[in-house]
């Protein structure tokens, strides 16, 4: 197994929506990504709700039965898509991925 975990820190503000809206936006349409792409054993998102401005924003954790799954999953179309948004919203992003 593979567990990705990647972690973002957002802007404030991005075409009217606050860091609030745009870390629900994140969590809403990347967990939706599960039962979309079938190579995902399981992926929440998580939003920061302590020490604002010292901690991270939004975290990711995604757990894929092989690394070449999560190969999968980082090309598919609509994860691609969560991508494009999310670009755009980060100022930051770290990510380790593991074998367990």
């Amino acid at each position: 197994m593979v567990r990705h975990i990647v972690v973002w820190t957002l802007r404030d503000e991005l075409n009217g929506m606050s860091k609030k809206q745009i870390a629900e936006k994140m969590k809403q349409d990347l967990e939706s990504l599960n039962g979309v792409i079938s190579e995902i054993v399981k992926l929440e998102v998580g939003i920061n709700c302590a020490y604002e401005g010292k901690n991270a924003d939004v975290v990711l954790v995604g757990d894929f039965a092989s690394m070449a799954d999560l190969e999968v999953y980082a090309n598919h179309p609509e994860h691609l898509k969560c991508v494009g948004f999310i670009k755009s919203a980060a100022l930051s992003r770290t990510a380790v991925d593991y074998e367990f």
